[in-house]
Order: structure tokens, then sequence, then C-alpha cells
């Protein structure tokens, strides 16, 4: 009977983590193991997480020192058994039946993995919905995994809105532990990188053969004031660079796709709007002290490197309009349109 292993990095989620773990051992599907991973968390998570470990044999509980997700996720790889494996941010929880749908796709359709979509629930606005993707439900060869789903997480083309990005959370999916131990995948740290999921997932999909994608939400997706995603990081603009740069030379020494130039240029574009958009609706700023911390950005000589050679004309109006205000430094217009609509 085939296991599944779930990996869940825990780090100051007292308020959320017993949720999580209800809805991991509560699952329809029974041979499973949740190997917990306390990255030194100063809060009494490691507490209720014991209280699991100790009442369900099925939970394995591993302390560590403070890394971080992307290295926490990785001590999760070197202690599992199962032969498929989730990963499941310890804020978040999931459908009773994840495990079971996801297990019989990937076994009936003899894939590398499954992927599905998930609720997006903000405990601020009390707004919960679906969040849905471009991506049909059905098998994907080879081909089409490149095509649709590999490509489209590097980035999108220069005509194309982010309706067609496919997103690279690898929450979203149900793995192959053997591809990932016979490869030695691994996850980066988010702290050098910004985003783990994306070099994994780049990784791994471009190793496999089969796919299935159901657009059914199995997991829901939590967003609150203390989620790494939600908080202004002053160093975040120069961790996207690294990230750019990094992303950039592993799809050249792969060659997955003619275009990823050009794709990931886009997704550096849009990421660095959000890092102005970070800085503009900073509380409590002068708008002198906001004006240098954008310029600061815009002058990036990677950025400008890209403003330079991107296709900005071939863009939806909006897009193309954002980025020549930041191509030409109207750092005061960006700031009121930013203040106004609450977005750039």
């Amino acid at each position: 009977m085939d296991k599944v292993s779930i990996i869940v990095p825990v780090y100051n989620v007292e308020k959320y983590v017993r949720r999580c773990l209800e809805s991991l051992i509560n699952q329809t599907y029974k041979n499973i193991e949740v190997v917990i991973i306390n990255d030194d968390s100063p809060d009494n998570s490691r507490k209720i997480c014991n209280e699991y470990a100790k009442k369900d044999s099925r939970v394995k509980l591993i302390d560590k020192s403070n890394q971080g997700l992307g290295l926490a996720r990785n001590t999760g790889l070197k202690n599992i058994t199962g032969d498929y494996v989730l990963f499941v941010d310890s804020d978040d929880y999931v459908e009773k039946n994840l495990v079971e749908i996801t297990l019989n796709l990937i076994k009936q359709n003899d894939c590398d993995f499954v992927r599905f979509h998930n609720f997006r629930e903000d405990l601020n606005s009390g707004d919960k919905k679906i969040r849905k993707s471009s991506l049909k439900e059905g098998l994907y060869t080879k081909e089409d995994i490149k095509k649709n789903i590999l490509f489209p997480i590097i980035g999108v083309l220069p005509n194309e809105t982010n309706e067609n990005f496919v997103g690279m959370s690898v929450w979203r999916n149900l793995y192959k532990t053997s591809i990932i131990k016979e490869n030695n995948l691994k996850f980066v740290s988010e702290r050098e990188f910004i985003s783990e999921d994306v070099i994994f997932n780049i990784n791994y999909f471009s190793l496999c053969n089969k796919a299935y994608v159901i657009n059914t939400p199995l997991y829901h997706y939590i967003v609150n004031d203390s989620s790494l995603t939600s908080k202004y990081n002053p160093n975040r603009f120069n961790k996207e660079v690294i990230m750019y740069k990094e992303v950039l030379k592993i799809l050249e020494e792969k060659n997955i796709c003619d275009d990823y130039k050009l794709r990931e240029q886009r997704t550096f574009l849009d990421r660095t709007r959000m890092c102005i958009k970070q800085e503009i609706l900073r509380d409590k700023i002068k708008i002198t002290k906001i004006k240098k911390n954008v310029l600061k950005i815009i002058n990036n000589k990677e950025l400008r490197s890209v403003l330079e050679s991107y296709p900005i004309s071939k863009m939806r109006f909006d897009y193309k309009i954002i980025l020549l205000l930041v191509k030409y430094k109207k750092i005061y217009i960006l700031y009121f349109i930013c203040m106004l609509t609450k977005k750039i």
C-alpha cells in the first residue's frame, strides 16, 4: 500500500498549526506520515506539535535550528519514507480527501505529479475564493508539461496577461519521492533567493513525462499579517535580482525553451512593480524617503538593462504605461497612481 509523506515546516504558528494538523491526520486515506520540522519556533508551536506526535504514530516531530522554510523542507525530505510527498505550510490546511484524490489520480494515470486548485482565504478581509488557473483539467504529456505548466511558471510573454501565469507554489502538487531523491533535488533558501519554490519546480517538472491537473480546490491557502509574502521586506528587491539571475542561469543550462529570457524578464518586471508598490504603500514614511527608495530600485543596473531591451510596446496598455513610467523614472506619477488605486 503506497505511503504519502506530508512535510510541514513550523515556525511561530501557534494560532494555526492545530487546524493544519487536524486536517492532515483526519485524511480519508490513512497510510500517511506527517513529518513536522520545527524550525526553532519560539512560541508554543512545538508544544502543540509534540501533542500530535505523542497521540498519533504517523506524526514525526523533528527539531532543527532556524534556517527558514526552504531548508526546513530539505530536512523533511531527508526524513520521509513515503512513495509520494506533499508540502503543506503550517498556517494553511487541506481538504480531508486531498491525499485520496491525488494519490488515485497519480497511480491511475502513471503520472509524475498531480496538480490541484486551492482556496485563498484572507483573514484580514474575511474574503474566501477559489484560486483558479488557466490550466485545463486532464492528462498532460511531457511536451504539454513544458508548454502549459513549466513555461508559464517561468513567466508569461509580453503580449499575455498574468491570467496566463501558472503559480509555482509546491503546495499545489503531489510529487513522486523517487524523482526527488534520484536527482538529489533540494530547495534553496528563501532568505537568499526570495522564492524557494520556483527553482525546485523548474528542476522537478523538467524531469517529468506525465502529469494530471485537477481543477478541484483541495488546499486552503491562508493570507494573514504574518505571511512572508505580505510583509514589507527592505531587502526584497535585492533578493529579486539574485533570483532573476539564478533562474536565467538554470534555464540557460537546461535549454528549456527559446523564449525563456523574455518570460523570466517579464516575471522580474512584475515583481519589481510589486517591490515599488510596497515601498509607496508603507505606513508612516515621508515621500522624500519613498522617492529615495524607489529611485534605488529603478536605478538598478539589471533592471535598467531589462527595461532597455524588453519589448514594452507589445504589452497591454496599462502594463505598458506603468513600465514606461518606471523606465523614465517618473516617480511622483507612480506615487500618485499607486496611492489612488493601491496598485501599479
